[in-house]
């Protein structure tokens, strides 16, 4: 694809991802996406074939953009309990700055009504809970705790509804309670591995 071609890919996926942000999904069509990347109508179909094929576009670079950093933050010298606040941290502070826990929302909205989005969206779940699981594991026997007693998939599973709660509530303007919860969950972290420790 030529310069060009690719900055109006480009231009075009910003501003799908800005309207995901300020309008959601209802309030995207392929004229207002033209108009807000400055370009001919024609070329969304061009580059994309269908309003529904830019909005996975979309929807996969905020995931890669996520994906990447968790994967940098996991990747540091610290437990996967350390890595997961400081990813908490970082979604409900720049990622909403970023309009991100919103395209979050309706990706989920999305995935639920459209079984093309739906698909791809189990299967980056999926991929992330696995890596996370693998994750969980690794402390499980490091700190000596039975992973039967306490399985990585249900650790997985308690974090990932904390971290979408914690979202869902920002979106409507609700942070009560959600330094308490974090701060609480630190605690018995620290009390955890303290009475783990040999």
């Amino acid at each position: 694809m030529s310069e060009a071609g690719d900055a109006t890919r480009l231009a075009l996926l910003d501003a799908a991802e800005e309207l995901l942000v300020t309008k959601g999904v209802a309030g995207i069509t392929t004229r207002k996406v033209a108009d807000r990347a400055g370009v001919n109508q024609a070329l969304v179909h061009y580059h994309f074939g269908t309003i529904e094929e830019l909005l996975l576009a979309a929807l996969e670079r905020v995931g890669m953009h996520v994906k990447e950093r968790s994967q940098e933050i996991y990747g540091r010298d610290q437990s996967f309990i350390d890595g997961w606040f400081e990813e908490m941290e970082v979604k409900i502070t720049e990622d909403f700055d970023r309009g991100w826990g919103k395209v979050w929302l309706e990706n989920l909205t999305l995935a639920a009504n459209r079984p093309k989005i739906g698909k791809q969206y189990a299967r980056a779940a999926t991929m992330t809970r696995k890596l996370h699981e693998q994750h969980v594991n690794e402390m499980l026997d490091e700190l000596g705790i039975d992973r039967k007693e306490f399985p990585a998939s249900g650790i997985v599973t308690l974090l990932d509804a904390i971290t979408s709660k914690l979202i869902l509530d920002r979106l409507v303007g609700i942070k009560a309670g959600h330094k308490e919860l974090l701060a609480m969950l630190h605690r018995v972290w620290a009390q955890m591995e303290e009475g783990m420790a040999p």
